[in-house]
């Protein structure tokens, strides 16, 4: 009937979300391998979802801020490589352009 239907749609669902939530590296009672989701209630679904959107968008935002500070520190790096090469070249190696007179051949 109806309830069995709806309880083996819920363990679906338990089960796909506690395997992402795993793969992510989670934390908390719903991420573990251990975790059960057979004969899992609505609720109890509904509160495994909630768990794992806010885990979710708490990961994401870290990895946004961690960006921004790598992005950040590349930016830094690049410009010190950068003065630290133009300052190491001697005068006397840079070459010359090509004037328009010389290139006769």
């Amino acid at each position: 009937g109806f309830s069995s239907k709806s309880q083996a749609t819920n363990q679906a669902v338990g089960r796909m979300l506690r395997e992402s939530g795993v793969k992510l590296g989670l934390g908390g009672r719903w991420w573990s391998s251990s975790a059960k989701v057979m004969g899992m209630k609505d609720d109890d679904l509904e509160c495994m979802t909630r768990s794992y959107c806010k885990s979710v968008e708490v990961k994401i935002g870290r990895q946004k801020e961690d960006m921004k500070e790598l992005e950040a520190f590349c930016s830094y790096l690049e410009r010190k490589v950068v003065a630290s090469s133009l300052s190491e070249i001697p005068a006397s190696s840079v070459p010359e352009p090509p004037s328009s007179s010389s290139t006769k051949e």
